[in-house]
């Protein structure tokens, strides 16, 4: 890369050479990038070898010079093996070799395609086609006194010992002579697993032990090279490591003379989770899915080798769902067949089993597209009637009809033989009303059995409310229809919730199957709970009179709805009683720690319309602030604090009711629990100094020093009634997960003191940074200063917050998006797209920090070290490469917002636009003068910063990915004002970290000057990519992203609603002088908007790109260019994700949107 650049620094850094006059302002966008420009004169050859060793085949794709015609390309076949796509990569295979004739390029290519058959489990196969090999190696020698060798053999040796051909994996093994010192580390593993395998069959101890210390030497010696890059690149030694202990703790028994005489010990072993045992599903489970399969494989040849049938059917069952989730199909299919062949039809443990490989097959056929194929195998198609029968009636059908499918024969435990009935009620049910196989009635009926057969299972709670609510918008949105209204229209979705008989029933039976879900477990809490919430929030707000102006409109049209004779408002009144007390009943039974994760949602209602609605959410916030007084008190600080007299006081009766159970509790347990009695008396304490912390750490917020030029002040002492180490951190890592302090609090750190002097920050709002001494949770303090400026032996390091005053933004919002921005994070981690597969992995996850509102304008945002603003990291970079003379060499230039000249250009672009309609001549102006004048430099802040190769490699891919994943989540929330200051840089790691989300939802295009753009993508942020700037990496990982996001659509609207729908949060106005006016929430929030932003949302989570430029509407272009009148149709046509993505890299990266955008956000960085 280094010898690329260097060819450019005179052409693009050199004013004063001719070279330079090229327009370098249309370089760079010529493939987003400075692209094939910085790949000319190198060996591309050799940099494509090195970025396959990296295993980046993004990089190596983007950067061949031309695309590549032939499906056989060498670069293509590395990247379906890089995915897991052995068959693809099979194909490849044998196409080329069709097409060569060199002998020493079709040696290579041919144990390509072996290696490919053994990947997909066709052994027989791999043994063939090397006897081959080797018979017609053989017959070509003439003067050579040696065999070639066939370099395939140490594949056919993984061949023989699987199939267990022990006579073939003798002669394969004395076929095959190699020099250890010279050989390369797999083939030496590969072979003596073999002579382990071999020796294991003999019951030969020493030849195992031999073998097996080989094998481990050769993946120690190139572990020693591989850890020093990171331990994603030395994870498949790490588990070949694993493969040589398990054969090691099989010989112990295998080979002992006295081993038949205890055939079951093997099966003990394994499936024991004691000191001694094995524990092999435990292992195989904490193993990445695409890296289990060479241990699979060991663990079959060593239960066939134990003669151990049912373990080895275990296993062989367990390769092939590994094999089904992975997308190897074929290979799932042939394990499940081999798992049928090992059945007993006698006994009935085989029956269990039977049961469990009939719905992989069933998985099998559905995800092949024979949906009908897959539900005749489960057998469960019509169960009509089943619902009138008794509970006992539908666990007999259930049995008989289980019997029937497993053979009449079939016993085991009855409650096993239920559970199995109901997942395959459960599934084919999925399939059903995701086909429309069959009609509603139908379906519901099949959830209701289901439900009776495993009245306690989660899974069929949730997947049966997921139905009902998408009965309930369906019903909505039909209502309306009929009605000739449209369901976005203000106040229908409460018109229809109130007449409508039918929607009422499928909201309280949807609120009746989540809470059923929540009771059992916290599974799908994060799809399940903000869901619940949002449609109790919402019916129970729904009153008559409001709906009344609808229900006159359409008089004339319809008598009722309902069809009944009580009056529609006494009728919805009932009706949310009914909904209130289901949700108070249920609730007893559901565990705090699951509202715990709804807390933002539940406090943002915490003056509902409906009384007893308010009454329950009340009653549970100070049932949560009772059992995690030390977590909830944060969240909760700014409701006592509330400008708002109604919430402040209600905030005043929910910490006054806690502190009064918890002295209640306290008398209670005098005689029982002392160290109990004494948590509960603390955390009343706490709770009751809690108001003064707070109101200190406010007071610290807001303080402005007479000097205005002052830079720190000394803080005073805090004096409270409890100590200030009784106090948790607001950190992220403390307040995610709720901790009882009657167990385990002591595991959180705790404050020690502050340190006595302030930093005021330079920024407008003049924020104050912090910071505290901690101690561990469980350290005795004997004296507790509160203030100290040194560290104490007995402190654990030291925390920074930043106290922020705001005076016109929200912190609220900050705090809201970093709660979406978790969820976001767990989903990345759970969901495997098709990018993760194989070595191709990359790991996508937002920085997010812990943001607490102490009240509406003031805050404390967790510090995140080792961060700058991009905008400073680039005015550091400097290109070592350009002449010392030149003035492009520097980034203090570009990023000098001071510069008079800077401002002077930028508007004189501008110009042409805004008061001319020139939009094509301020775009030519801006590359002219701005990206000509000042190309990009940040690729060489990662070369300087990051001394050694691989932290800078590592960097780098860092700062790609993470800033790809905040480009998708950041077009799917309208997320704005992305300025270079509000762009951070972890100086660690290269990680991108945002912050400031007071401009979300679009907020951006209501701006003076409308940001324009779905993300930021500037020439700087793609020089930090590398030479294939955003077609590398970038696209790559956004393209995960995106799928990972559209794949969870459903999840994402359920968290992203109640944000929308938070009345005490208005997203799209900057001030709070209503708020200070002490208005109803009604006046403070706009429906229509929140419905409005959630369309916008869902839109671009189904691949529509509806991100429209405000200026087109208010400029009329004088530049002859074409009113494209087709952009507003194909802005409602879904794309694909790779389509989508496309669209998004062109909009962010287009001169012509970059030039509109207002000057301090700097387009040219």
């Amino acid at each position: 890369e280094s010898k690329a650049r260097a060819q450019l620094a005179t052409r693009i850094f050199d004013s004063t050479s001719a070279q330079s006059k090229d327009n370098f302002g249309q370089m760079i966008t010529a493939r987003h990038g400075l692209g094939s420009e910085l790949l000319e004169g190198i060996d591309i050859s050799l940099l494509k070898e090195v970025l396959a060793k990296l295993d980046d085949f993004s990089t190596m794709k983007a950067s061949a010079k031309t695309d590549k015609i032939l499906m056989f390309d060498e670069d293509a076949i590395r990247e379906r093996e890089s995915r897991g796509d052995w068959a693809g990569a099979l194909t490849d295979y044998e196409r080329a070799l069709q097409s060569h004739t060199n002998t020493e390029r079709r040696a290579h290519l041919e144990k390509g395609s072996i290696q490919c058959l053994l990947k997909i489990g066709l052994h027989e196969s791999v043994l063939n086609q090397v006897n081959g090999i080797i018979h017609a190696s053989k017959k070509l020698q003439v003067k050579n006194t040696t065999t070639p060798v066939c370099h395939s053999i140490p594949t056919a040796v993984d061949a023989a010992w699987r199939l267990g051909r022990w006579d073939t994996l003798d002669n394969l093994l004395k076929e095959y002579n190699y020099n250890k010192g010279s050989a390369d580390s797999e083939v030496i593993f590969e072979l003596e697993v073999g002579k382990a395998m071999l020796g294991l069959h003999r019951q030969r101890k020493d030849e195992v032990d031999k073998a097996v210390k080989a094998g481990r030497d050769a993946i120690m010696n190139k572990l020693s090279v591989l850890a020093k890059d990171s331990y994603e690149r030395s994870y498949p030694s790490i588990v070949k490591l694993q493969c040589i202990r398990e054969i090691e703790d099989a010989a112990a028994i295998l080979c002992d003379s006295d081993f038949t005489d205890n055939l079951g010990v093997i099966f003990d072993l394994a499936n024991s989770n004691e000191s001694k045992g094995w524990a092999w599903d435990i292992r195989l489970n904490l193993i990445s899915s695409f890296q289990r399969s060479p241990i699979s494989d060991v663990r079959l040849a060593l239960s066939r080798l134990s003669g151990d049938k049912k373990l080895a059917r275990d296993q062989l069952f367990t390769m092939g769902k590994t094999a089904r989730k992975n997308g190897l199909f074929d290979l799932a299919s042939t394990y499940f067949a081999q798992c049928c062949c090992t059945l007993d039809p006698a006994a009935n443990l085989s029956k269990e089993i039977l049961g469990d490989i009939q719905m992989q097959l069933a998985k099998l056929e559905y995800h092949s597209g024979q949906s009908g194929s897959a539900l005749r195998i489960l057998g469960v198609e019509n169960i009509k009637g089943w619902s009138k029968l008794s509970e006992a009636s539908v666990r007999s059908e259930a049995l008989k009809r289980l019997q029937t499918l497993l053979g009449q024969s079939a016993g085991g435990s009855e409650e096993l033989m239920l559970t199995d009935m109901a997942k395959r009620l459960l599934k084919s049910t999925r399939w059903i009303a995701e086909g429309g196989l069959q009609p509603v009635s139908e379906v519901m009926e099949r959830f209701q059995v289901t439900n009776l057969l495993q009245p306690k299972w989660e899974k069929c709670h949730f997947e049966f409310g997921k139905y009902i609510d998408s009965l309930l918008e369906t019903r909505i949105s039909g209502v309306a229809q009929h009605e000739g209204l449209s369901a976005e229209e203000d106040g229908v979705r409460k018109y229809v919730f109130s007449d409508d008989m039918n929607c009422q029933n499928y909201l309280i039976m949807a609120m009746e199957q989540y809470l059923g879900a929540l009771k059992v477990s916290d599974a799908h809490v994060y799809q399940v709970l903000p869901r619940l919430l949002s449609l109790w929030f919402e019916y129970t707000s729904v009153e008559g009179d409001e709906t009344e102006k609808i229900r006159e409109k359409r008089k004339d049209r319809h008598e009722t709805l309902m069809n009944i004779s009580t009056d529609p408002t006494a009728f919805l009144l009932k009706r949310k009683n009914e909904a209130n007390e289901l949700f108070n009943r249920s609730v007893r039974s559901i565990s705090g720690e699951i509202f715990y994760t709804a807390m933002p949602q539940l406090i943002s209602r915490i003056c509902h319309p409906n009384s007893d609605t308010c009454h329950a959410v009340q009653t549970l916030l100070t049932r949560l602030l009772l059992k995690f007084p030390a977590q909830v008190m944060w969240a909760l600080a700014w409701v006592r604090n509330s400008v708002d007299k109604v919430r402040a006081r209600t905030g005043h009766e929910i910490f006054a009711g806690a502190q009064k159970s918890l002295l209640a509790r306290a008398e209670n347990t005098r005689r029982l629990d002392p160290r109990k009695k004494m948590i509960l008396e603390k955390n009343q304490k706490i709770l009751a100094a809690s108001k003064n912390f707070i109101s200190y750490l406010i007071n610290i917020a807001k303080y402005s020093p007479k000097d205005e030029r002052a830079r720190s002040f000394k803080l005073g002492k805090w004096r409270g009634d409890v100590e200030l180490c009784d106090f948790i951190p607001p950190i992220q890592s403390a307040l995610t997960t709720p901790i009882d302090p009657t167990s385990s609090i002591e595991s959180l750190p705790r404050f020690r003191a502050f340190h006595s002097g302030v930093q005021i920050m330079s920024s407008k709002a003049k924020p104050k940074r912090v910071k505290f001494y901690v101690v561990p949770g469980a350290h005795s303090i004997s004296s507790n200063p509160g203030l100290s400026s040194t560290k104490s032996p007995e402190d654990i390091g030291e925390l920074h917050f930043l106290l922020k005053n705001e005076q016109k933004g929200d912190l609220r919002k900050d705090a809201r998006v970093q709660d979406l921005n978790n969820v976001i994070n767990r989903l990345m981690t759970a969901t495997t797209t098709t990018e993760e597969k194989g070595k191709l992995r990359r790991r996508l996850a937002l920085r997010t920090f812990a943001v607490t509102c102490l009240s509406e304008d003031c805050g404390i945002l967790e510090w995140v070290p080792n961060t700058e603003s991009f905008r400073s990291l680039t005015s550091k970079a400097y290109n070592p490469q350009a002449a010392i003379y030149s003035k492009k060499r520097h980034g203090r230039r570009l990023a000098n917002f001071a510069d008079p000249n800077l401002k002077r250009n930028y508007e004189s672009c501008q110009n042409h636009y805004f008061k001319r309609g020139d939009l094509t001549k301020a775009a030519r102006s801006f590359e002219l003068h701005f990206l000509d004048n000042f190309p990009p430099l940040f690729y060489w802040w990662f070369v300087h910063h990051f001394q050694d190769a691989h932290s800078w490699y590592e960097a780098r891919n860092n700062f790609t990915t993470s800033a790809a994943l905040w480009s998708a989540v950041g077009h799917v929330i309208g997320l704005g004002d992305r300025h270079s200051e509000n762009l951070l840089i972890d100086t660690s790691n290269g990680s991108c970290v945002h912050v400031d989300f007071d401009c979300i939802f679009d907020k951006g295009l209501t701006l003076p000057k409308p940001e324009v753009i779905p993300f930021r993508l500037t020439p700087n942020m793609i020089d930090g990519f590398g030479p294939v700037g955003a077609e590398g990496i970038y696209t790559e990982s956004l393209k995960s992203a995106m799928s990972v996001l559209r794949d969870n659509r459903d999840t994402l609207i359920s968290v992203l609603e109640p944000f929308l729908k938070d009345p005490i949060i208005d997203w799209k106005k900057i001030g709070r002088s209503s708020q200070r006016q002490g208005v109803t929430n009604a006046s403070v929030r706009d429906v229509k908007q929140a419905e409005r932003s959630m369309k916008v949302i869902d839109e671009r989570l189904r691949g529509i790109y509806n991100l429209k430029n405000p200026n087109f509407t208010k400029i009329r272009r004088s530049d002859h260019v074409d009113i494209d009148h087709n952009e507003d149709m194909s802005r409602m046509i879904p794309l694909s994700v790779e389509g989508q993505v496309q669209k998004m890299i062109a909009e962010a990266t287009n001169h012509e949107n970059l030039i509109q955008l207002y000057i301090g956000w700097m387009p040219w960085i």
